[in-house]
């Protein structure tokens, strides 16, 4: 995303973002001012000035995403994904990891 930990989020008034739920609110991301060290000039440039973003809070942990609408996407639904996305990258490094060895062994 481009974002470091300095980056300002604020919550967005009721009025503007409409009702979302409770532990579920937008908030508007700001870019840094100075470029961090880690990012390209050419990366930081197009990078947009704010981000408007949904924080969730579902099964103990805080989730983050650019899909705003609760009627497109529920909470249930995005723990859901998420579940199932990290159960994808838990596949791939079964893969790696049985493709390594076996490589290893020839």
């Amino acid at each position: 995303m481009g974002y470091s930990s300095s980056v300002s989020a604020a919550l967005i008034s009721k009025k503007e973002r409409g009702w979302v739920g409770e532990r579920n609110h937008l908030i508007m991301l700001t870019k840094p001012k100075k470029k961090p060290g880690w990012m390209s000039q050419e990366e930081y440039d197009q990078t947009l000035d704010t981000l408007k973003v949904r924080e969730m809070k579902a099964g103990g942990k805080i989730m983050v995403t650019t899909i705003l609408c609760t009627k497109e996407a529920s909470k249930g639904v995005l723990k859901s994904l998420f579940r199932d996305r990290w159960n994808v990258g838990l596949d791939l490094r079964s893969i790696k990891t049985t493709v390594w060895y076996g490589a290893s062994a020839l």
